[in-house]
């Protein structure tokens, strides 16, 4: 089948017109009714199309987009893969091509060779960010070749990308610290910060976000950052020991990324066994049912369809501002209660 001819079938579904008043638009042979014409052309031009010098119509390019999201444990990456994969198919654009390719977040030279190793005939590329002047110089370098970026979920702002799309981490990090604050019912004490590493912007921006309220809030409640936890579980019980070693004092855990499972595992069942409030992000199967079971007190989230469809609409529309937050919603079990 010929590209014209698949445009023709897509053409001919959308209007309901026939394939030979379709086909007489696209060539500009005979007669056709403006009123259908305008309907065509209104669909040949949302479709990409573009009238060369002979006032015919000719066939878009396909546009290759890569979209580079972050592998291991973390189930909502998971979720994102599959709400973008969902959001693709529901737009059903033949002019754009997706393909998805994976990095370990916690290794910034894998994703900075996923980068440079993009085919140069590649329009969009939609990562999430490592905030790195590695990462940074190559994303600068992949722009210069005429490659656009696009960033979700955590951003490299000081790179050449065009967009960043998520949520508005600061606020998120602030709205956990009110959280906190509301659910503490201590003056004073500490609160441990957890995070998976520091090179991801969003945890860094969440972590502010949150010491901010709670400095301005609750100027009694002493902030406690641990180590980063990645995905060592050994690690994760060495943090878990620190924590017991301060356990009179800490009053709250406020776990700043959406977590590996062995940690939500472990944290949460501690957590609510000691009494302690545990606020987190991203409302995947695991934390979810940490929040039924009373582990969590509230969980912080990115509306994961609502930040799929942006992404692939900012991709499609080709309408893009330096940022496009996507909505946030918030979960409390169901013992708490949101001021």
């Amino acid at each position: 089948m010929t590209k014209t001819e698949s445009k023709l079938t897509i053409v001919k579904r959308i209007t309901g017109l026939s394939g030979s008043t379709i086909n007489r638009v696209l060539t500009g042979e005979g007669y056709v009714s403006k009123k259908a014409a305008d309907k065509v052309e209104a669909v040949l031009r949302q479709q990409g199309f573009t009238k060369d010098s002979t006032n015919k119509w000719t066939s878009p390019q396909i546009a290759a987009v890569r979209v580079l999201l972050s592998e291991g444990t973390n189930p909502f990456f998971e979720q994102l893969e599959q709400g973008v994969s969902l959001a693709i198919e529901a737009r059903s654009n033949p002019n754009y091509k997706f393909t998805f390719d994976k990095f370990d977040p916690y290794d910034p030279k894998n994703l900075i060779e996923r980068l440079l190793s993009v085919p140069t005939t590649t329009s969009i590329v939609v990562t999430v960010g490592v905030d790195t002047p590695e990462v940074e110089n190559a994303i600068n370098r992949i722009v210069a070749q005429g490659i656009e970026v696009i960033t979700i979920v955590s951003d490299v702002p000081s790179s050449k990308r065009s967009t960043y799309i998520g949520q508005n981490n600061f606020e998120a990090g602030n709205e956990a610290g009110r959280l906190m604050s509301q659910f503490v019912q201590y003056d004073q004490g500490e609160i441990a910060v957890l995070i998976g590493h520091s090179r991801f912007r969003h945890l860094l921006e969440r972590q502010m976000g949150f010491a901010a309220y709670i400095s301005k809030n609750k100027p009694g409640l002493t902030i406690s950052p641990t180590l980063p936890y990645e995905t060592n579980t050994t690690r994760v019980d060495m943090i878990l020991d620190s924590l017991l070693s301060v356990r009179p004092k800490l009053k709250g855990i406020y776990l700043a990324g959406g977590g590996q499972p062995y940690l939500i595992q472990k944290i949460s069942n501690w957590a609510k066994k000691e009494g302690i409030v545990l606020i987190g992000h991203e409302l995947t199967s695991i934390a979810r049912a940490k929040l039924n079971e009373g582990g969590y007190s509230a969980i912080i989230a990115h509306d994961v369809w609502d930040l799929s469809e942006k992404t692939v609409e900012a991709v499609i529309n080709k309408e893009r501002t330096k940022e496009i937050l996507c909505k946030t919603n918030v979960y409390l079990r169901k013992s708490e209660k949101k001021d």
